[in-house]
């Protein structure tokens, strides 16, 4: 049985490491909630300085959420989350069944009371392992296709630098959308240019 856990991405490129069918799960570990959660500690979407919101179905979702798409699109399911109580709360509302580890409590957006480092440690090693009686009967995160995915800016210069991309669609200023079957397709940096010649 292999585990992978997720790892920062290269911002540049929004390339993640190695993850393929071969793999029998994913963790998401030390996450945080969605922009706009009450009491998630430091909560945002990719970047507080860009993104307002992102929304898969109609429905606005977060990095964990984004985590979990691309290990769908290998087959993959996230069986495990851990970070603040609001990340927690998040990932127990979009999977189930997944098991989640808290580590803090935010009380505002910059602040949190942390759990003692040995209680934080011992939370995520019960979660992992009450986790792995999930494989095999858990399911890769499965939204319905076509997905739509929509992304607002913060700002209408943020938006422009993607109107190059192939089926980006402007909504208005700040917004774009795209329609795709592709689960690994959540970013507009992951779109092709517009006339590029398909991979082959």
């Amino acid at each position: 049985m292999k585990v992978y856990i997720t790892t920062y991405v290269d911002r540049a490129t929004h390339e993640g490491p190695i993850l393929d069918e071969s793999f029998s799960a994913s963790f998401a570990v030390g996450c945080h909630a969605m922009a706009g959660t009450i009491n998630g500690f430091l909560d945002h979407t990719q970047s507080s300085l860009t993104i307002f919101h992102w929304y898969l179905n109609g429905r606005r979702i977060g990095e964990i959420e984004q985590t979990a798409l691309s290990s769908a699109a290998c087959g993959v399911p996230q069986v495990m989350v851990s970070g603040d109580e609001a990340a927690c709360a998040e990932a127990r509302a979009f999977f189930n069944p997944v098991e989640t580890a808290a580590v803090k409590q935010g009380v505002g957006r910059n602040r949190a009371i942390a759990y003692p480092p040995d209680e934080a440690r011992a939370r995520i090693r019960d979660a992992a392992r009450r986790s792995l009686a999930l494989v095999g009967t858990a399911r890769p995160f499965a939204p319905i296709l076509p997905m739509e995915i929509k992304v607002e800016f913060t700002r209408s210069d943020y938006c422009d630098q993607y109107m190059d991309r192939a089926g980006v669609e402007r909504l208005d200023a700040r917004t774009l959308r795209w329609v795709t079957t592709d689960l690994g397709d959540w970013h507009p940096h992951r779109r092709p240019p517009r006339g590029a010649r398909p991979r082959l």
